[in-house]
């Protein structure tokens, strides 16, 4: 079969992580096939910020879940009210995806970027998610 194929039949979300970072070469690896992504007139809008920092990352997530907890959608804010719940499922690497305001399609172009690094990760064996709630710590 073919192997981009076979990459794409075999991706899963991953919610467990091993404590260890992922090496620089793969993070490198996985960013560039972000960055070859297709995007509307060519706009590349995205900024992709890398974080590895633990405390940062549960920063990120208590913010999440504050606003979470408070949302009208009631099994988003029961989300957020869950204790023991991590966004992030404690994943030692965290990238969040941006993109300019002013893109022509910037949820597209994002979204095609994401796509990529998640199949990246997957030909290297390397275990990834993709997660919507951090979206609320930034609103």
């Amino acid at each position: 079969m073919n192997h981009v194929l076979e990459t794409i039949k075999n991706r899963r979300s991953v919610r467990k992580y091993q404590d260890k970072q992922i090496k620089d070469e793969e993070l490198e690896k996985i960013l560039e096939s972000a960055i070859y992504a297709p995007t509307g007139h060519y706009d590349q809008p995205w900024y992709f910020t890398i974080i590895q920092d633990k405390d940062l990352i549960d920063q990120i997530n208590e913010g999440a879940k504050e606003v979470m907890s408070r949302m009208d959608v009631e099994w988003i804010a029961q989300m957020g009210r869950v204790e023991n719940l991590h966004i992030f499922h404690r994943a030692p690497t965290v990238i969040i995806v941006s993109a300019r305001k002013d893109a022509t399609t910037p949820m597209a172009d994002c979204s095609a970027a994401v796509q990529n690094m998640l199949l990246a990760a997957e030909s290297m064996d390397i275990g990834s998610c993709w997660i919507g709630f951090a979206k609320f710590h930034f609103q």
